[in-house]
């Protein structure tokens, strides 16, 4: 007796419906890990504001007050190195979700410019994160991850046109800065956020960290900018370290003590706010 058949269009139905239960679960995986790189940002960022109010206050000499300082410094102790390689997994599921908004995302972007500018944006932190993941991979595997001044702008400035590559960066990292100061007055990052799940006051709490960490940011990366632009017209690679050279440059200005304290306090608030924004950040997985 010939068994019955099943029809096509169940089996069809069958089929998709398990093809989306896999994308669902591979949506969350992308979704926890993108919210763990939150986690691991606001940690890096507390840890930097950290340090540079140290050096303001002139206790924090030998400290590196950027990403890879972050990554040493947790390298030198068991429990530390743990929490280094979560913070990898962390940036490299950042990375992940910023490369899948660079390839589908921003679709609730009507303009088709601002979309695809948005997707550029998206790539280029993806490529950021996933350097920071390589990095942290190499101390943790007991590297030295490199000197910045001497491991892009001098290699850079050594090739035809390279100085003009370097200024050229500075001005954009300068407009970075310059960037995030505006959506600080603005408050242009709380669109990304799911307020309506904060209570009032929480919501209050997280917007005045957000719009002091963005300004603390800002100001920082725009001082890094302006170092960048200097080595390039001055052919001081050395100047280009990266933001723990701007830090330590804020306590060499009028006042500089000060200005490094409020600004790494800044940058310890903007640590902080990464750890709302894991808990509520609207995350478009597709």
């Amino acid at each position: 007796m010939p068994r019955p058949s099943v029809p096509r269009s169940v089996g069809a139905a069958a089929d998709e419906a398990s093809q989306a239960t896999r994308r669902a679960a591979s949506s969350r995986t992308l979704e926890r890990t993108a919210r763990l790189g939150f986690l691991s940002r606001g940690f890096v960022y507390v840890f930097i504001g950290v340090v540079g109010v140290q050096i303001a206050l002139g206790s924090g000499a030998g400290k590196e007050a950027d990403q890879k300082g972050a990554f040493r410094s947790l390298s030198d102790s068991t429990g530390g190195l743990v929490l280094l390689w979560l913070i990898v997994v962390g940036f490299v599921g950042y990375a992940l979700w910023r490369a899948a908004e660079a390839a589908i995302g921003h679709r609730s972007e009507t303009d088709p410019r601002k979309r695809t500018v948005q997707r550029v944006i998206s790539g280029i932190k993806a490529v950021i994160y996933l350097s920071l993941a390589l990095t942290a991979v190499s101390i943790a595997r007991g590297g030295g991850g490199g000197k910045e001044g001497n491991s892009w702008s001098a290699e850079v400035m050594k090739a035809s046109g390279g100085r003009w590559l370097v200024g050229l960066a500075g001005l954009v990292i300068a407009g970075v800065g310059a960037f995030m100061l505006v959506q600080a007055l603005k408050e242009d990052f709380a669109e990304d956020l799911e307020t309506g799940r904060m209570s009032s006051g929480f919501r209050r709490f997280a917007l005045a960290l957000g719009k002091v960490g963005y300004f603390a940011r800002g100001i920082a990366f725009g001082v890094l900018g302006i170092l960048v632009v200097i080595a390039a017209v001055r052919f001081q690679p050395a100047k280009a370290e990266g933001l723990d050279s701007a830090l330590k440059s804020m306590a060499q200005v009028p006042f500089g003590a000060v200005v490094l304290t409020l600004v790494g306090l800044g940058l310890a608030a903007f640590g902080c706010y990464s750890f709302v924004e894991s808990r509520y950040r609207r995350i478009d997985t597709g």
